[in-house]
């Protein structure tokens, strides 16, 4: 037997048992397929139900974002403060920077209003933002831009009349648009 234990610890082999295996009990091992087979079994909605419900609340908060952004007054200010506003956005900054008296400020917020979307109301209030400047050159190409485009408003040929006073001294471009606007709102005391 000497012999025998010499010849196991030489070539490497240990003297020691080998723990015995367990064997789970009989009713777990089928419990365990059981589960397995149960989740092959699960239904879409039961798989996917967490990335569903996060998929409708992000859906639920771009909505309720884009509503804010673009029906309330605030979410238009931010926007344009920002930088990707709309034209009524830039109308907004631009009136509480004339309230404040930066009218450089408000020129800059016009200017961008009118070049997305040109209306009565961002031009003459560009106009109005130049006057306030003392920029009389550019105010009179804004209201000139009214006058071509929104022919039946009377301001702006009003305020065209009030800058160049005199017959003698206006520019052929004001008097032709003063001549149009007397023939457009039958008043012939524009053109003169």
């Amino acid at each position: 037997m000497r012999g025998s234990n010499a010849s196991m610890r030489i070539s490497g082999a240990s003297s020691r048992r080998q723990p015995q295996r367990r064997v789970p009990p009989r009713g777990t091992r089928n419990a365990r397929a059981n589960v397995r087979s149960r989740q092959g079994r699960e239904t879409f909605l039961e798989r996917h139900l967490r990335s569903l419900i996060a998929m409708a609340l992000l859906a639920v908060t771009v909505i309720v974002f884009c509503v804010w952004s673009t029906s309330t007054t605030s979410g238009k200010r931010t926007f344009a403060q920002l930088g990707i506003g709309s034209a009524s956005g830039y109308i907004l900054l631009g009136d509480d920077c004339m309230e404040s008296g930066n009218y450089a400020r408000a020129v800059e917020h016009y200017y961008r209003a009118l070049s997305r979307h040109t209306t009565y109301e961002s031009a003459i209030k560009l106009a109005r933002a130049y006057q306030m400047t003392g920029d009389t050159d550019r105010e009179a190409s804004v209201l000139l831009l009214c006058a071509d485009r929104f022919e039946t408003e009377r301001e702006p040929y009003e305020r065209l009349k009030a800058l160049y006073p005199t017959l003698t001294r206006r520019p052929e471009t004001v008097q032709n648009a003063l001549n149009r606007g007397a023939h457009v709102l039958g008043d012939a005391s524009i053109a003169q």
